[in-house]
């Protein structure tokens, strides 16, 4: 297998990787994001802003050099240097640490052409009229798209995006630490040999909306009993953690024997581990989270029409390959699924199929409002316990 072309200590922060991309801002800072872009939806309408439903069709053409705003090293350098032999003009690449500062920068204006951002967070940036409508009918590629993408649970009709990876989260544990898993998100709290090596992910939205699932309830819960039983769970798991990390080497360097992870980083880790057979990923029978990078188009992007052919680029299937060989996370069209699945042929528990994707009620969500105040004091909570 293919390994991750940077050294060590770049790894440590490898965006291809969801467990280290997924730090959320917390507490006020989360919240007053939020608030800025509920201000900013209040305030917009479509004739207000480039991006509203009735400003004309972006045509795919060279309008300028390109402004990409994206974790580092999470695309293949091949196709950024494919993309700028073709067409002649420069990618100017500019990145990002966690979801809230790409949320932000976009909300506020700034002049990227394409930015790389998780679906549970574009409703709150569609709603806010922040980015531009997308005609399918313009991308020569759109075709290689999974079906269930042409209307996805965060962005109805598509009509904003166009995906850019996909991956479902789970258990991962070592199998010669840890014994009789049960496909079970209980698992985490029901093996007490792997005290002190048990992770769970610090970011808000995974790790609650994982105890929600757990206990039964939706993962977008927004009933305050419901995120109180959630957030006592966690609070009665935290003796048995190590911690609650955003660092996918906690496995490499055999401090985690289990740890909630997304299959990306579980596909990394098995590309650089000593021995790779001791290692599974188990989906959770009570509900698998998923989610999706999408590429969008602000509505400040100043080169909508070179946005628009990168989009084109990105999505053909020699370039969707590329991808796919490079981040280790399934590109969700014919051609990046079909090398995927040859990727982890020797790892089948780590396959997607198209039903895994078509429950709505598995993807997690924006949260706004009330539901983010609720959401954000039970994290508070938890992590001050």
């Amino acid at each position: 297998m293919k390994k991750h072309p940077e050294d060590p200590m770049a790894a440590l922060f490898r965006p291809g990787s969801r467990i280290s991309r997924r730090s959320m801002l917390k507490g006020a800072a989360l919240l007053g994001g939020a608030v800025l872009l509920d201000a900013c939806a209040n305030n917009s309408s479509p004739s207000a802003a480039s991006g509203g439903s009735s400003a004309p069709p972006i045509e795919p053409k060279i309008d300028g050099d390109l402004y990409y705003f994206n974790w580092a090293q999470y695309i293949n350098p091949k196709i950024i240097s494919g993309f700028e032999d073709h067409y002649g003009v420069t990618v100017h690449k500019t990145y990002f640490e966690n979801e809230d500062e790409v949320v932000a920068k976009v909300g506020a204006g700034q002049p990227y052409d394409v930015a790389v951002i998780g679906g549970y967070n574009l409703p709150k940036l569609i709603a806010a009229n922040k980015l531009r409508e997308i005609d399918h009918s313009t991308l020569q590629n759109y075709g290689e798209v999974m079906s269930f993408f042409n209307d996805p649970p965060y962005d109805p009709s598509a009509k904003h995006s166009v995906p850019y990876d996909v991956g479902p989260e789970g258990i991962a544990y070592r199998t010669d630490m840890v014994q009789n898993m049960t496909g079970s998100w209980n698992d985490l709290w029901t093996h007490p040999e792997a005290k002190g090596h048990t992770y769970v992910l610090d970011s808000m939205e995974d790790t609650i909306g994982m105890s929600l699932l757990r206990s039964g309830f939706a993962l977008n819960a927004s009933d305050p009993s419901q995120l109180d039983q959630a957030g006592n769970a966690l609070i009665d798991l935290k003796p048995n953690l190590a911690g609650f990390s955003s660092n996918d080497y906690n496995m490499v360097h055999d401090q985690a024997w289990m740890m909630q992870a997304w299959t990306g980083d579980i596909y990394y880790y098995l590309s650089v581990a000593d021995n790779p057979d001791l290692v599974r990923w188990q989906a959770c029978k009570e509900g698998t989270l998923f989610s999706a990078d999408n590429m969008v188009i602000p509505v400040a992007a100043k080169h909508p029409g070179t946005a628009l052919l990168f989009i084109d680029w990105v999505t053909h299937p020699e370039n969707a390959v590329l991808n796919v060989d490079y981040i280790g996370y399934p590109v969700p069209t014919k051609a990046g699924m079909a090398e995927y699945n040859k990727l982890i042929k020797n790892y089948p528990w780590l396959a997607i199929g198209d039903d895994d994707l078509s429950d709505p009620s598995q993807w997690m969500t924006s949260l706004t409002g009330s539901q983010l105040a609720l959401w954000t004091s039970t994290w508070t909570k938890v992590k001050a316990a």
